[in-house]
């Protein structure tokens, strides 16, 4: 932060010198510089430009740093590409340069490259909507449903799967955001797919619910398997403690030969998810076992 502060002194001091100089020069009407004071006007002003894209560009990306729903690393990127642009622009209008002709014709062109690359371009607009409006962070855990990748629910009486994908945001970029699955597998989703997509944020969230479901045979008493499920979960600890005590052990169905049990509960953080769901499985064995 010094640093910056630093260069955008020396910055302003040169620049200042600078325009000093040219208003000298022409103060001074030397006639050896009459005809290059355009271009000296343009080299200043080209200074001032280009610093001063560089200061609001590293502004952009100082604040993204320290605000954790906006990545400014890519999006001063973006800013000090257009700014460049227009800057070239400007300083071929102060030269004389006709610049109508190149606009019409890049127009034109950026017309037949955004019909060419409408899925790229979509993932880059989508990429900047993602990272001005952050529904994310980085480290997040979230499940997004798309009907783009969707997953095939399993095979279940009487219940519903909503299908999505769970797993821990590693990085959004410009084209695609990086998600970790559960077995560490990343997934590189186009931005333009997530930015549609339905998210659920649950690190947003301390309440998260974990449940396991399994079936048990007809005339096996389901407090007996509470009981046996519940010596075999609880464990030390206040945390594990806590989530124990929201536990549920509740019949979903009713058929000919079984009946359908789901273990679930509540006030569980994202980064136990996957331990006490993996407890809660090796219980209910251990339980079934013992019946």
């Amino acid at each position: 932060m010094k640093s910056y502060h630093a260069w955008v002194a020396l910055t302003v001091a040169v620049l200042v010198a600078g325009a000093a100089l040219f208003y000298y020069l022409q103060y001074l009407h030397i006639p050896a510089f009459a005809g290059i004071m355009r271009y000296i006007g343009m080299a200043i002003s080209a200074a001032v430009g280009i610093a001063v894209i560089y200061a609001l560009a590293k502004s952009i990306a100082l604040y993204g740093r320290g605000n954790p729903y906006i990545d400014g690393g890519p999006i001063a990127k973006i800013f000090a590409l257009i700014a460049a642009a227009v800057l070239v622009v400007f300083l071929l209008g102060t030269v004389g340069i006709n610049v109508t002709g190149v606009l019409v014709g890049a127009g034109f062109l950026g017309i037949v490259v955004g019909i060419a690359s409408q899925a790229t371009l979509g993932n880059l607009f989508a990429g900047i909507m993602l990272m001005v409006s952050r529904p994310f962070k980085k480290g997040d855990m979230i499940t997004f449903s798309t009907w783009q990748f969707g997953i095939m629910p399993p095979s279940w009486q009487h219940d519903y799967v909503v299908p999505g994908h769970y797993g821990e945001i590693v990085e959004t970029g410009l084209m695609y955001t990086q998600v970790k699955r559960q077995d560490g597998v990343p997934i590189y989703v186009p931005n333009n797919i997530i930015a549609q997509a339905l998210i659920m944020g649950h690190s947003h969230s301390d309440n998260h619910a974990v449940s396991v479901k399994i079936e048990l045979p007809i005339g096996k008493d389901i407090d007996v398997f509470r009981s046996l499920f519940m010596k075999n979960f609880e464990g030390r600890g206040a945390a594990m403690a806590k989530v124990a005590r929201y536990v549920r052990v509740e019949p979903t169905y009713i058929g000919a030969s079984s009946y359908g049990v789901e273990i679930r509960t509540d006030h569980v953080v994202p980064e136990d998810v996957a331990d006490i769901e993996g407890r809660m499985r090796k219980a209910a064995l251990k339980a079934v076992g013992k019946l």
